[in-house]
Formats: C-alpha cells, sequence, structure tokens
C-alpha cells in the first residue's frame, strides 16, 4: 500500500506535494492579510472577531469529520498489526495450517478420505466390492481414486475371523486343500491385524495434525470476528456494503458435505449408478418369491417340529423299558414268579429284572456302535455327578473319568471271559486305589454308594464288543440277583436262559423295527433340516436384495434430495448467462451473499434499476447495453413475481377452458415483458388450434413456462444453510479486501475523489475571488457570499425518499439552496494556444493564449471540475446531511478502486476533511486583519486534515494552521 506521505518528523526533506500544499497555503495566508490591511477591514475595537461566529458551523463540522478520520485510521492501524507484524499475525497462521487454508477441506479429508469408498461384503454382489471414489482436476478430467479407508479396514479386521473361516471352509469344501490353506490364511490374518496396527498410528497423528489445524482455524475464526468488528467503523456510510460471504462449492452438515453445483456434485455419479441398478431389480419378482419360501419355511419348520416329536415320543431306552415290561408281563417266567413271590420283592424282582433285560437287547438287538457309546457316556456323566456329590473336586472328577475310559478301552478287544474276569480286576483295584486317593471314596460299599458301582460296572460291559461274554456278565448279575431275593434252586436261571433265548426274537426283532423307524426319522430330519436350511438361506438372500433394494432407494432419496435442492430447480436461483459458472459471477469469483442469502449484486442491479438517471448514465458507456440487459432481467422478474404466483394458482383450475380465460384477463393489463411476454405467447399460440382440445394444449405450454421459466426472475436468494459462518471468505482474502476499502473510504473521507458530482474547495474560492475573468495585475476584494444558511436535509440511505441512495441525482440537491450557492458552479474553461493575427512589421506570427470563442459562448459545454487529492471535495449543499459523509463503494468485494463509480455513481455532494480545511482556511485568512487574529479564530482542539501528516497513520492533527505554518518557516 503506497501512502502518499512526507518525510518523518524533524527531517529537513520535503516532498513536491508538500511544498506544493504548505507554499500555496502560506501564500494565501499573506495574500489575504496584505489585501485586508489595505482596506482596513478590521474588527471593531473590544469585540469579538465576528469569523468566529461565522464559521462556528464549519468548524463544528470539522471536528465530527476529524472525530470519524480518527476512528477509521485508528482501525486501519489495528488491521496492519493483524496482517503484518510478527507473531501475532495472522499469517504465521497461514504459515502453520498449510493447505489447509479452508476447514471443509479438513473435515472432507476426515469425512471421506479416511472414510474411503464404499467398501463391504455382499453375496449379491459376489463377495468384497469396493467403489472408487469420484475426483474431479482442476484441468476437468475425472478420474476413479478407490480409498480403502480407515474405517473399512476396521471392519474388515473386526470381521476377518469369520470370513477366514468361511474362506477356509469354502476352499476345503470346493478345491479339498490340505492344512497349507489354514497356514495362508492364519499368515494373511496376521498381515492384516499388523496394516491395522499400521494404520492406527498414521491415523493417531493424522488426527493430531487435523486437531492441531483446527486449533489455528479456531483462531483465525477470532480474527474474522475482529476484522468484521474493525468494519463498523466505517461500513454505515458505504453504499455497496460488502458482507465477505460468498456462495460456497459445498458446506458440511453434520459429517457430509453438500454441494451448491450440481455438475460438480460427486453423488451424482453415485444417483447415476443407483438409477441403473434399480430397475435390474425386479421388487414384485422378489416379494412373491420371498412370500413363498417364508410359507415353507414354515411349512418345513411346523414338520420337523412333528419328527422331533415323534422322536421324542419314542425315545430309544424308554421304548425299549416299555417293550420289556410288555414281553415279561405275558411269560410263563412272569406267571410262576408271581406265584413265589410277595408282592414288594416281586416288584424289586422286575424293576432288576427289566435293567437286566435291557442290557440283554442291548447284546442281542446289534444295536449300532454309536448307541452303545451313547449310554456308556451317559453312565460316565452320570458317575462324574456321582462323585460331585461325594465333594470331590471337579479336577478330580474328571481325571478319574479319564483315567476311567483310558483303562476300559483296551475291553473292545477281549474275546475270553477269562481275560475280561482278569483285566477287570485289576483295573477296579486301580480305581479303588485312586478313589482312595482322591478322596477315601470305596466303591465296594454298595450300602454307601451302590449307584456308583453299579454304574462303573455298566462301563465294562458297555466296553466290551463280544456278545457272549455280555451273556455271562448278565447271567452272572441275575445269580446275584437270585441269592439277594432269596429264591431257591436253579429254576430262575433257566427261566431266565429261556426268557431270553425263546420269548425275547419278536421282542427283539419289535425293538430293530423301532430302531429303523427312528432311523427313519434322524434320516428325514436331517434331510428336511437340510431343506429348511436352504430355504432359509434363499429366502436371506431375497430379504437381502429387497433389503439392498430398499437401501438404493432411501438413498436415491437422500443423493436427490441434495442434488436437486441446490439445482437450478431452486425457486430462486440459477445462472445466467453471462456468469462464469453456477454460483460464479461474470469474473469467476463466487456470488456474494447478504446475511439472510440474498445475492447482493442482484439486489443492487435491482435498485440501480429503480434510478432512471443511473440507467442513462449506464447506457452511455462502453459495455453499458450489456448491464442495461442484466438489470432489466432482474426487474422485470422481480416486478412479475406477484403475478406468476396469481398464474400458479390459476393453473390449479381443472376447468382448462376457464383457466386459459383467467390468465388472459390476468394479463391483460401487465406490460408486455419477460415472462409475462412468454405466457401470453403461450396462451396465443397458433399452433394449438388444430388440436384436439386446444385449451389443454395452451394452459401445458402455460404451466411449462411458468414452472421453467417463472423460477428465473428476481433476486436470487441461497438456501439459508448457505449463509452461516462457513460462507465467509477464506479470511487472508478476505482482510486484503478490507485493507484496499479501508483506504478507499479513507482517502474520500480525506478528499471526496469518489464523488465526481460534488463542488470543491477550489469552486468556492474561485467565485469568491470573483470567477474566471480576472486580471491578475488587479486587486479584487472576495465577495461576501453564502449569506443565507443551507436549509438543504437528506438521508443518504432513506430508499423511499428522492435524496434515497435507489432515487438519488445530482439534480436533486439544488433544490431548496439559496441563488448565491447555485452561482458556486464546477464549470470552469481553459485557454488554448492560438496564432495572433500579423502584424506589420514581425516576420513570424504570435502565440498566445486565448479561450475558445466559440466554447467560451456556450458554458452549458464546458467541462466540469471532480475532486481529486489535490482539489478536495467541499460542497455546503452537504452540511444538513443525516450521516458524515457516504462513500459509494465497489459493486465487486474483489474489485480495485477503478470499480467504485463504474456503473454506478455517485451523485452526493461530499464535504472532505481535506477540502473543509483548506475551506476555514481561506475564509479565515481573507476574513481577519492580523496573524493573531487568524490564530485565535483557528484554534481546533480536534485538528485540521492539512496535506500529510506524520507519522503515517495514527499521527496527529494539525490543530492551529496559522501557528503552525509560522513554526515551520513558511514552508
Amino acid at each position: 500500500m503506497v501512502h502518499e506521505e512526507a518525510s518523518p518528523a524533524g527531517s529537513q526533506e520535503t516532498s513536491p506535494i508538500r511544498e506544493t500544499v504548505w507554499t500555496n497555503t502560506f501564500n494565501i495566508v499573506k495574500q489575504g492579510f496584505g489585501r485586508l490591511n489595505r482596506f482596513r477591514y478590521r474588527t471593531p475595537p473590544g469585540q469579538a472577531a465576528p469569523i468566529k461566529e461565522w464559521m462556528k458551523q464549519l468548524i463544528s463540522w470539522n471536528e465530527v469529520l476529524i472525530e470519524k478520520l480518527t476512528m477509521i485510521e485508528s482501525k486501519w492501524k489495528l488491521m496492519d498489526k493483524f496482517l503484518w507484524d510478527p507473531p501475532q499475525t495472522i499469517l504465521s497462521l497461514y504459515q502453520e495450517i498449510g493447505h489447509y487454508d479452508d476447514p471443509n477441506v479438513v473435515k472432507l479429508e476426515i469425512g471421506e478420505v479416511l472414510t474411503g469408498s464404499g467398501f463391504g461384503y455382499s453375496e449379491s454382489r459376489g463377495g468384497f466390492y469396493l467403489d472408487p471414489f469420484k475426483v474431479k482436476w482442476n484441468d476437468g478430467n475425472k478420474e476413479d481414486i478407490y480409498y480403502f479407508g480407515l474405517p473399512n479396514i476396521k471392519t474388515l479386521i473386526d470381521r476377518w475371523d469369520d470370513i477366514s473361516t468361511q474362506a477356509e471352509n469354502n476352499l476345503v469344501q470346493e478345491s479339498r486343500a490340505d492344512a497349507s490353506v489354514r497356514r495362508y490364511l492364519t499368515l494373511l490374518r496376521d498381515k492384516v491385524k499388523e496394516i491395522i496396527t499400521q494404520v492406527n498410528t498414521i491415523e493417531s497423528t493424522h488426527h493430531q495434525n487435523l486437531l492441531h489445524i483446527d486449533t489455528k482455524h479456531r483462531e483465525l475464526a477470532n480474527y474474522r470476528g475482529d476484522y468484521i468488528e474493525l468494519t463498523r467503523a466505517y461500513s454505515e456510510y458505504i453504499r455497496f456494503k460488502h458482507i465477505y460471504k460468498v456462495i460456497k462449492p459445498f458446506i458440511i452438515e453434520g459429517e457430509k458435505p453438500v454441494y451448491f453445483n450440481p455438475d460438480d456434485n460427486p453423488y451424482v455419479n453415485e444417483l447415476k449408478k443407483i438409477n441403473e441398478e434399480i430397475p435390474l431389480i425386479n421388487e414384485d419378482q422378489l416379494t412373491q418369491d420371498a412370500e413363498e419360501l417364508e410359507k415353507r419355511k414354515n411349512m418345513l419348520d411346523r414338520y420337523i417340529k412333528n419328527l422331533q416329536a415323534q422322536a421324542s415320543e419314542r425315545r430309544f431306552e424308554e421304548y425299549i423299558d416299555y417293550l420289556i415290561q410288555t414281553a415279561l408281563r405275558k411269560s410263563e417266567f412272569y406267571t410262576k414268579l408271581k406265584d413265589q413271590l410277595p408282592t414288594d420283592e416281586l416288584n424289586d424282582f422286575l424293576l432288576q429284572f427289566r435293567e437286566l433285560t435291557r442290557q440283554t437287547v442291548i447284546i442281542r438287538s446289534n444295536l449300532k456302535p454309536e448307541y452303545i457309546g451313547a449310554l456308556k457316556g451317559q453312565a460316565l456323566n452320570q458317575i462324574k455327578s456321582e462323585l460331585l456329590k461325594l465333594k470331590l473336586k471337579e479336577d478330580d472328577a474328571t481325571n478319574f473319568i479319564d483315567f476311567l475310559i483310558s483303562r476300559t478301552q483296551p475291553f473292545t478287544r477281549i474275546r475270553g471271559w477269562g481275560d475280561f474276569q482278569d483285566r477287570k480286576s485289576k483295573v477296579f483295584a486301580a480305581i479303588k486305589k485312586l478313589l482312595d486317593e482322591l478322596g477315601g471314596i470305596d466303591i465296594d460299599d454298595e450300602i454307601l454308594h451302590p449307584e456308583l458301582h453299579d454304574m462303573v460296572e455298566e462301563v465294562f460291559e458297555y466296553s466290551v464288543i463280544d456278545r457272549e461274554i455280555r451273556e455271562r456278565i448278565l447271567l452272572e448279575r441275575m445269580s446275584k440277583l437270585k441269592n439277594k431275593l432269596n429264591i431257591e434252586g436253579d429254576e430262575i436261571i433257566e427261566l431266565t436262559k429261556e426268557f431270553i433265548q425263546k420269548q425275547l426274537p419278536e421282542f427283539i426283532n419289535a425293538i430293530r423295527a423301532q430302531y429303523e423307524e427312528i432311523e427313519r426319522i434322524k434320516t428325514s430330519l436331517e434331510k428336511i433340516t437340510q431343506e429348511l436350511n436352504n430355504t432359509e438361506q434363499e429366502l436371506n438372500d431375497k430379504r437381502e436384495q429387497l433389503g439392498h433394494l430398499e437401501d438404493l432407494k432411501r438413498r436415491k432419496a437422500e443423493l436427490e434430495r441434495d442434488i436437486t435442492q441446490f439445482s437450478p430447480k431452486h425457486p430462486n436461483f440459477y445462472q445466467k448467462e453471462d456468469e462464469a459458472g453456477y454460483g460464479l459471477d461474470e469474473n469467476g469469483y463466487p456470488l456474494e451473499i447478504d446475511h439472510d442469502g440474498t445475492v447482493l449484486l442482484d439486489k443492487w442491479w435491482y435498485e440501480i434499476g429503480k434510478n432512471a438517471w443511473q440507467l442513462y448514465l449506464i447506457s452511455r458507456k462502453p459495455g453499458g447495453k450489456r448491464i442495461i440487459e442484466k438489470i432489466r432481467e432482474i426487474t422485470e422478474g422481480e416486478e412479475s413475481i406477484k403475478t406468476v404466483e396469481k398464474v400458479r394458482v390459476i393453473l390449479k383450475d381443472g376447468d382448462n377452458r376457464r383457466a386459459a380465460t383467467r390468465v388472459r384477463n390476468l394479463l391483460s393489463s401487465e406490460s408486455n415483458k419477460g415472462i409475462i411476454k412468454k405466457i401470453r405467447e403461450s396462451l396465443e399460440n397458433p399452433d394449438h388450434e388444430n388440436a384436439a382440445d386446444p385449451h389443454t394444449s395452451r394452459i401445458e405450454e402455460v404451466r411449462k413456462v411458468v414452472e421453467y421459466e417463472g423460477r428465473r426472475v428476481g433476486i436470487r436468494k441461497v438456501d439459508k444453510r448457505f449463509t452461516t459462518d462457513q460462507a465467509y471468505l477464506d479470511l487472508l482474502e478476505m482482510s486484503v479486501y478490507i485493507y484496499n476499502e479501508v483506504d478507499a473510504v479513507r482517502d474520500d473521507l480525506r478528499d471526496g475523489r469518489y464523488h465526481p458530482y460534488s463542488k470543491s474547495t477550489t469552486d468556492y474560492i474561485f467565485h469568491a475571488e470573483g470567477g474566471l475573468d480576472i486580471d491578475v495585475n488587479k486587486l479584487t476584494i472576495p465577495s461576501e457570499i453564502l449569506k443565507e444558511p443551507i436549509r438543504l436535509e437528506f438521508n443518504p440511505f432513506n430508499m423511499h425518499s428522492d435524496y434515497g441512495y435507489v432515487k438519488a441525482r445530482p439534480s436533486y440537491f439544488n433544490r431548496g439552496v439559496p441563488k448565491e450557492e447555485i452561482q458556486v458552479t464546477r464549470k470552469y474553461i481553459y485557454k488554448d494556444v492560438v496564432v495572433d493575427k500579423r502584424k506589420s512589421g514581425e516576420t513570424a506570427p504570435k502565440l498566445v493564449l486565448r479561450y475558445n470563442k466559440e466554447l467560451y459562448k456556450n458554458p452549458d459545454k464546458w467541462p466540469e471540475r471532480k475532486p481529486t487529492n489535490l482539489n478536495p471535495a467541499f460542497d455546503r449543499r452537504a452540511i444538513n446531511r443525516k450521516v458524515p459523509f457516504i462513500h459509494w463503494g465497489r459493486m465487486m468485494y474483489y474489485e480495485e478502486p477503478d470499480g467504485i463509480n463504474k456503473w454506478s455513481e455517485n451523485p452526493y455532494p461530499h464535504i472532505s476533511t481535506r477540502g473543509l480545511a483548506k475551506y476555514i482556511i481561506y475564509w479565515i485568512a481573507v476574513r481577519t486583519n492580523n496573524l493573531a487574529e487568524a490564530i485565535e479564530a483557528a484554534e481546533s482542539e480536534k485538528g485540521y486534515d492539512i496535506g500529510i501528516r506524520r507519522p503515517i497513520v495514527g499521527g496527529p492533527f494539525v490543530k492551529n494552521p496559522f501557528k503552525d505554518i509560522i513554526s515551520m518557516g513558511g514552508h
């Protein structure tokens, strides 16, 4: 930023600008005092200098302006500190955050890059799948990038054991692979876990970095608040107030981005895929198949429960007991015993004999080994249960069972009774010893532990395969039972043999038939269960496909909402033909929006369109025709919005003939412009006359125009979600724009360079000195002008008044002011170098400066002075305004100062701090008799903005120019 400043205080060097300003001012003072001394224009003795009362209003106004200038410059100096003073500068923060200058980029990196592309496992999609993440590069090329994503890796690890087991089983079943497959999968599992460990480390570091960046962004957000607060020092005086919020390409809502531009929305491709996939899934057929499978599953469930019930009713051991009792009670053996034994003893005998007979059935019926093994396992479990009841420890009981199994295992190979007895005796001795060591348990003590003793015996018996040995065991146990019941003779043994050999064959056949039935039920159960499993798998597949379809539909709805919500279908937004992109202006910059989402350019163009004088100026500028069309599009559209809404209501009428008539009547009083013209043309289109129902065709076309064109009218407005703090410009960019804006505001306040229709101090001095045709060789007396006060009052920001910035034009500020004010004009005429006529004796033409005669005779064509830095603005018509001044501002937030007044010009008069100081100094100089009176009249606590101040910004103002001029030695 270049400042037009002098050398530092105390320096003897003088810049050309400083020398010019101070020298001219000093000359004015000298000329004023000399002139007034000559004509004796003195203040009567004992009276106050009248100049002080006469200039009181202007001096007071000067204090107000100086106060505003001081405030603005103090804020500007603070901005300097924010920007450039290390280390408390936003530049240092930007160096720390690197390329993460937008916090949304950080959120996207966490939300998309780390999350990765779509990853999952689905049978319907052929196993594992990985969908790409769409990336559009700056050159317009698109690329599919596959991010596996940290959460996806974690998901894979969580499911790895199940996945690897399934894969292992599938591989073994399909390829009959050996154990190397399992080793390979185990190795792969270890590698995957190693990957997750490394990724966890990366993630931890990454999140630490992002946390640091997020902290820095919060610091930047605080700076942004400070900057916005600083702008309040001057923004109230700006016509085009910049909010520095713009339409962002996307915003973060929750954990996902919502894109403003549908063309650049990566979800568009996802929606396209979904729209292609949905028609491939026959929902009706899937639903029908699922219903049929559900019915079949229920039927199979009922059938299986029925089979299980049958199997439960015909449990093998219970059925054997039932047949034994039935056969025994029908036998001769039972009849004889019944006559010999009392009832109690008979029942006891039958109970024990039934157990012996069950053993016989097992021996004679050739049951499969697994049934015998099941009985043996049952006995072992009962033994362990009894041992635990005897307070034996769990581990000791388990060790005992293991010992018993290992010692009885060899019995499966025994083929002789003697070997069996010998082996059994040795094993039983070892068992007794072991039990004694474990808990002092004696299994021979049948009073204490008869059940345990019998169960151990059963384990021995179930361990033997040879049927002959088992029969001998049976007869031996029968003899013990005979002795126990005191049955005399061997008749009971013979009857037992006879029962076993003659009366059990039919019984055994029944057992075998029942066994076969049980086997059939078991086979049926296995078959039906497998069928049920297949049905459930098929049903689950159908349900998964239906669920996938529902997911697709739900996702489609989400995407359509996210995409279309900010597409051209948005009721208050569209892309204009001259705009570089969706949400961008004609230069490719994001459109600026107000806090409510209104596009500021649209709003300002509409306001400009309300001012015929502004439109006239624009039409005369190069490129103005295009701007006029831009303005007309918005103004006509905004004016037709209410009409379009009324047409929408009419279109709901089901009677097309009546609707067409009502629309036609509604438009009869409307101007034939914009959308109104298109609706009228659609109603009168002769192409519909040959249609079967022309009124229906017309109404349909009107409906299309209203729906597709009705949105493209008026001032655009974006969704409120794009007006939050996310919508602010990047702080570094915004701070530079604000810095430049403050510079322009400050310059305009000081000299009025951006008020092209304001008078300057020069205009008043020229008028006071007698105008342009002054003989420099003759002394003139400044005229006593502007005796009448200015009564003109206006508020620049009142939009409904002629003096409001929407309607204001320069001619308004000549109404109601004194005639003597009107006589002060900005017009001037300059002399050209012309050739004088030759006189006698002269050999060459004489060059002289003269007014152009034709121009001199036509003052309306004279050029007009405009305020500049060396010709500051001062216009008494601005004395009674409601605000200190109004800076017009630039329409584009990023424009250079040449954008100010480019398409909309500031019509207001202005009093600048430099112009006012120059005016006050001049009149004090010419209305006082001596320097003492001038010093007394000019004293100001706030000071004057005269020339360049030292130090640069925020330095002290000259409190009394006459006193300081003397102290500076006339420079």
